[in-house]
């Protein structure tokens, strides 16, 4: 007569519990016999290295268009409003990281003056730095010889409190052509509860600016 498959796998199944049981009772029955007792003590040694890592959350910044200020540099920044025909800055904390997820997510916004959102992802205390692809200089351009100097620079923020642990650059000050870094912030937290810093940018517009889109890569980077 064929067992049916099912019934075999029930009835191992049953063979090993009727099993475990016996041994279970075994062993109970054993210590029950046994008079005297004896404790003993071992360590147990773990290792964790250290892994780096960040991640940007927010990487795009757009501050439109408009006009420059006769006479004088136009200031625009991510965190400051201006009436000068460019997007105003905003501390805002949006999740965007492109321009179409900006006019998505943020349709009142002509554009995404944004700070960047950097993220401590590891679990050591790195130190931040940032550097440009070009300094202000060959970032924006004029016709002919700028009339004023023009002006790229960055400070950071703590997105959540207690982010950076120590040497946050918390005022302007200029953004390095690359290989030249400096420093956002020297020992960047690793707490699920304060690991965001914001980095906020700040553009001086000489008033004889080429007419076209300026564009620069940043890198942020962690030590």
């Amino acid at each position: 007569m064929e067992i049916n498959n099912n019934l075999i796998a029930v009835l191992l199944i049953l063979s090993i519990g009727i099993s475990v049981f016996g041994i279970a009772q075994m062993v109970t029955v054993m210590r029950e016999g046994i008079t005297g007792a004896a404790t003993g003590t071992g360590v147990t040694n773990l290792t964790v290295g250290g892994a780096t890592g960040i991640r940007l959350i927010r990487n795009v910044t757009d501050f439109g268009s408009g006009s420059p200020q006769t006479g004088q540099l136009l200031y625009i920044a991510t965190d400051a409003d201006n009436s000068q025909g460019f997007d105003d800055g905003t501390e805002g904390n949006g999740s965007a990281n492109s321009y179409g997820d900006c006019a998505t997510n943020y349709p009142s916004e002509d554009h995404c003056a944004f700070p960047f959102v950097v993220e401590n992802t590891g679990n050591t205390n790195p130190q931040l730095n940032i550097t440009a692809a070009n300094s202000s200089t060959e970032f924006i351009l004029c016709e002919g010889s700028c009339a004023q100097t023009p002006e790229f620079k960055f400070k950071g923020v703590e997105n959540e409190t207690g982010a950076c642990i120590s040497g946050l650059q918390s005022t302007y000050t200029d953004v390095p052509k690359s290989p030249t870094e400096s420093v956002i912030c020297d020992s960047f937290n690793t707490s699920t509860n304060g690991d965001e810093i914001r980095i906020h940018f700040q553009i001086g517009i000489p008033d004889n600016a080429r007419q076209q889109t300026f564009k620069n890569t940043i890198t942020i980077e962690a030590l």
